[in-house]
């Protein structure tokens, strides 16, 4: 794992054009040949990984190692202004909180002419923003410009205007704040997915769903609240498994946001995230032909300027490529886009969450799994246990726990099953939610590590069969389908055929979605 550093991490968010920016700003303060900070921040872009020994091996014997830290720190600070004045004229918040400074420097001046024209500028482009605290901010001003009004008729005329001004503002500030802590709050509930039941999950879907002012979109008073309403819906629905109703709203959000241009640039985030889902609607109706890929292309050539967000389009865009061929069981397709994964890790892990790279790298030992190569989906699997942070989520590392069990089995390592089975359920046990289906999984496990002789292998994969189809019936018990189908697997073995050849069978026959 590796240590974490706040600089070389900020170094390595940066774009080539703003490493070239960086550098052209620092060039106006160079004294001599080149600034400590600039050495640094040369040396540091080249490590692949942070290493503080390799960094004051670069400056042995110059007084610069010495005081090392204060250079760090001082470029760290560089590097942001750099970045503040590279994005102020491309961001529209950047460009307000410029206005703002303009406008009290000539406030300050007693330039009032100039100010209230300037005033006048920026508050329509707050506006069109919804950027609320910048409105009140602005509106700030006009209250200050009144005080230097002499004609009375006017000073009352723009009094007026600015208390129904400001009281409309409020109003739409306090509708967006409403909808957007409803947001937070069915977010909060879905990252509680792995922890809670399945009963208490509903309950507290209910809850924020049935609060009125979610009935209607037209109750959502301004551009962003009424794109926070359509998120709301969108985790909803997906979480409770509707998927006609999360395609449908996943398409309207990309319809929203691509007839409200402004938004791509202030909250680039929620196109990216919408047009995800849109992908994997593709996925759920089996539209993975023209349009699917046509899609993928447009998500790809999303242009932004956050690393976190250039990561993110990464990660899913590759992950929905690589589940597109393992759901159709073309594993070979896939081992190809996996190929890709791992060479482009290396550039986007240090912004990669630990979930996150946790999905990832099952993906890659799910595409080894259905190849066969059980050595390699093994050594995938165990990154999860045992590389990666603990703080993924914890159905994520619990379905990693079984799924390694499985890959065992394959090994056929059955010294180690019986063991590795009931470790698993003692550390399921104490999350309090284990479900049947692990009870079930488990429990066959330690049988089957006991059962010699085809013929009883084949009948002990039956009863497993029989008794989870049954157990399935419960939706509550589904959620272990949505990273493995353990059904096909069984079924491969009770068939004696390889675990791919169920997939194509049926993908040839049904369209199903085992979203991970």
């Amino acid at each position: 794992m590796r240590k974490a550093d706040k600089l070389f991490d900020l170094i390595k968010s940066l774009s080539k054009t703003e490493k070239g920016y960086f550098k052209k700003h620092s060039s106006k303060h160079i004294v001599g040949d080149k600034n400590n900070y600039v050495k640094i921040f040369e040396v540091i872009d080249t490590l692949k990984e942070y290493d503080e020994k390799k960094i004051k091996e670069a400056f042995k014997g110059q007084k610069l190692a010495n005081h090392l830290s204060s250079e760090k720190d001082y470029l760290y600070q560089n590097i942001l202004n750099s970045l503040i004045a590279y994005h102020s004229d491309n961001s529209p918040t950047y460009k307000l909180y410029k206005y703002i400074n303009q406008i009290s420097l000539l406030y300050d001046k007693a330039l009032y002419v100039q100010c209230k024209k300037l005033l006048i500028k920026a508050k329509k482009l707050a506006i069109l923003m919804d950027e609320f605290p910048i409105i009140f901010e602005l509106i700030k001003y006009d209250k200050k410009l009144l005080v230097f009004e002499s004609n009375l008729k006017i000073i009352k005329e723009n009094r007026e205007a600015i208390i129904k001004e400001e009281n409309r503002i409020i109003s739409i500030y306090q509708n967006f704040i409403s909808i957007w802590n409803l947001y937070s709050e069915i977010m909060m509930i879905n990252r509680s997915a792995g922890s809670t039941s399945i009963k208490e999950l509903k309950k507290n879907f209910k809850n924020v769903i049935d609060n009125p002012i979610l009935k209607s979109i037209d109750n959502a008073m301004s551009v962003t609240a009424k794109s926070f309403w359509q998120q709301i819906f969108s985790v909803y629905y997906y979480a409770i498994r509707d998927f006609d109703n999360w395609y449908i709203i996943s398409e309207e959000m990309v319809d929203f946001i691509e007839k409200h241009p402004h938004l791509l640039a202030s909250a680039p985030y929620r196109y990216v995230i919408s047009l995800s889902n849109l992908l994997i609607g593709h996925q759920v109706t089996g539209n993975t032909g023209k349009s699917f890929q046509e899609n993928l292309k447009k998500y790809r050539a999303i242009e932004v300027k956050d690393k976190n967000i250039e990561t993110l389009i990464f990660t899913n865009s590759y992950n929905l490529e690589l589940t597109t061929y393992t759901y159709s069981g073309d594993f070979v397709a896939a081992e190809k886009v996996a190929n890709k994964i791992i060479d482009l890790l290396p550039k986007y892990n240090p912004f990669i969450g630990p979930t996150q790279e946790a999905i990832i790298v099952y993906n890659i030992s799910y595409v080894y799994f259905g190849l066969e190569n059980y050595d390699k989906a093994l050594d995938w699997i165990n990154k999860i246990l045992y590389d990666i942070k603990l703080d993924i989520r914890q159905d994520v590392y619990c379905f990693a726990k079984l799924f390694s069990l499985i890959v065992h089995y394959e090994l056929n390592n059955m010294l180690l099953i019986n063991s590795y089975a009931i470790s698993t359920k003692k550390y399921l046990d104490k999350r309090e939610v284990i479900t049947n289906t692990e009870v079930i999984f488990l429990k066959f496990l330690k049988k089957i590590s006991d059962t010699y002789g085809k013929k009883n292998i084949i009948e002990a994969f039956k009863k497993l069969k029989i008794e989870l189809t049954e157990n399935f019936k419960n939706d509550s018990e589904k959620s272990f389908l949505q990273y493995f189908d353990i059904l096909d697997w069984i079924e491969s073995k009770i068939v004696e055929v390889p675990f791919k050849t169920i997939i194509q069978k049926k993908h040839s026959k049904t369209k199903n979605l085992n979203v991970f």
